[in-house]
Formats: structure tokens, C-alpha cells, sequence
């Protein structure tokens, strides 16, 4: 946190990503009902940390991922990117991030899809 409370005193924008969907996707550690009061949350949680260092709030954003990940566009470049990436790739890049059960769902999938795609853009 100090560090974009460093950026921001510099006359930074800064954005802060809240991966709402993917914290779905990886196992359903936060159930969909739970996503937006999350997100309420932590903007919170972040301003008030911030304001209790002095640091101007002007410059600073918050974005949700489901903002732009439920879109058209979004969904048809996560289906080009399904079709280039192989189970095993998606498999190895879970392993990495993705909480490890007995009997995985489909979405411990597709998170490194979405991960992927999301730093990249």
C-alpha cells in the first residue's frame, strides 16, 4: 500500500484491479452473491488506509474485473485464446494459482485463461 500511496503523492493515476471474477473461478472462494459487497469493501478498506496517510484520492481508480470481463469482447478473446491454449498448459498454469482439490471444476481452467488475458491487455 505504500507504494501507491508513494505513486499517488507523486501526481500518479493509479487503477487498482479488483479480480472479482476470478476469485469466483478459482473454486468459488467468494460466491457470485458475494463479489460486488467484496469489491464495496475493500475500495473502502483501501480510501480509508490511504486518507489515514495524507494521500490525495483524486487520482486514484478502482475497477472491478467483471466491469469488462462479462462483456462481448472480452468472452470472444477468452474463446480465441481457449482454442490456442492445450489442457495441459491450462493444467500447469492452474497448479500455480488455483486452489488444489480432489475433484477440480471446469473453472480451475479456465482462471489461467482469464489471468492470461487480463495482464496482457
Amino acid at each position: 500500500m505504500m507504494k501507491v500511496a508513494d505513486f499517488l503523492k507523486a501526481g500518479c493515476e493509479v487503477t487498482i484491479l479488483f479480480a472479482d471474477l476470478h476469485g469466483y473461478l478459482d473454486n468459488m472462494k467468494a460466491p457470485w452473491e458475494l463479489l460486488q459487497l467484496r469489491a464495496q469493501y475493500y475500495e473502502a478498506v483501501i480510501k480509508a488506509m490511504l486518507k489515514s496517510l495524507e494521500v490525495p484520492l483524486e487520482k486514484l481508480k478502482f475497477v472491478k474485473g467483471t466491469d469488462y470481463q462479462l462483456s462481448r469482447e472480452y468472452t470472444l478473446d477468452v474463446y480465441k485464446l481457449s482454442s490456442i491454449v492445450t489442457d495441459h498448459d491450462a493444467r500447469k498454469a492452474g497448479a500455480e494459482v488455483v486452489k488444489q482439490v480432489a475433484h477440480p471444476l471446469l473453472s480451475g481452467l479456465l482462471y489461467p485463461l482469464y489471468r492470461r488475458w487480463t495482464r496482457s491487455t
